[in-house]
């Protein structure tokens, strides 16, 4: 009784110790990860293309490690610089300069703008100027809301632009409903998140850091398109 007692002891999970389980899945991705790029580039074959099959299975080890997250994402990424040669894909030469690309370090630059207003407040303050000037009515409040959003958008991502917009409409929304009754407040309180959402997407269409497809679509709209790009476009 003794012996069993203290074996169920241990294997109770420890506040501030991941159960037994999580780093069993963490090991079994790690290593199914790679089994399933080898399965996959050994047992397809699409003609014409002979290096698809080895890319293919890359592309799905890299989405098991990035979605379980069984080593650090950064690792992950690296994948590529390392695999494509191995598998005969292209070589070191020539993947390597893609981890030095312009686009890269706007993303970098981007998310330090972001980090940087999130952590000074300055975002809030911004947001919070501008809807002080602009409350006289629910047009304005709205008009207020949709500029903060859009302005903000344009260096923060679209998603943490929103929830930082909501985190101020939702208590105003609050107090006007108590002023003005929850009924009358109803259309109003519609059409300021409807506002708040779609300026975040129109704001963040305003600069390449704005979000991420922005950077993406760069590179290939200054081939096709090289004076409208090249204004909002260093890449």
């Amino acid at each position: 009784m003794h012996e069993l007692s203290t074996r169920n002891t241990n294997n109770k999970v420890q506040p501030g110790k991941p159960a037994r389980y999580v780093p069993n899945m963490r090991l079994l991705a790690q290593i199914g990860g790679p089994l399933v790029a080898i399965a996959i580039s050994g047992s397809l074959n699409i003609a014409g293309y002979p290096h698809a099959p080895a890319m293919l299975g890359i592309a799905a080890w890299m989405a098991i490690w990035w979605i379980s997250e069984c080593v650090p994402i950064a690792f992950t990424a690296l994948i590529p610089l390392v695999a494509f040669p191995l598998a005969g894909i292209v070589d070191g030469k020539t993947i390597a300069p893609r981890y030095v690309n312009s686009i890269i370090f706007l993303f970098i630059g981007g998310f330090l703008i972001a980090q940087a207003l999130q952590r000074t407040g300055l975002h809030k303050r911004l947001a919070l100027a501008l809807l002080s000037k602009l409350h006289a009515g629910p047009l304005q409040l709205a008009f207020g809301f949709a500029l903060a959003t859009a302005f903000l958008s344009m260096w923060i991502s679209n998603t943490a632009t929103t929830m930082l917009m909501v985190t101020i409409a939702v208590p105003l929304l609050a107090r006007l409903a108590e002023e003005h009754g929850a009924e009358a407040m109803r259309p109003v309180a519609v059409t300021f998140l409807l506002t708040i959402a779609y300026a975040a997407n129109i704001g963040g269409m305003g600069t390449p850091v704005g979000t991420a497809p922005n950077l993406v679509f760069s590179k290939p709209s200054v081939r096709t398109h090289p004076v409208w790009p090249r204004l909002f476009c260093s890449g």
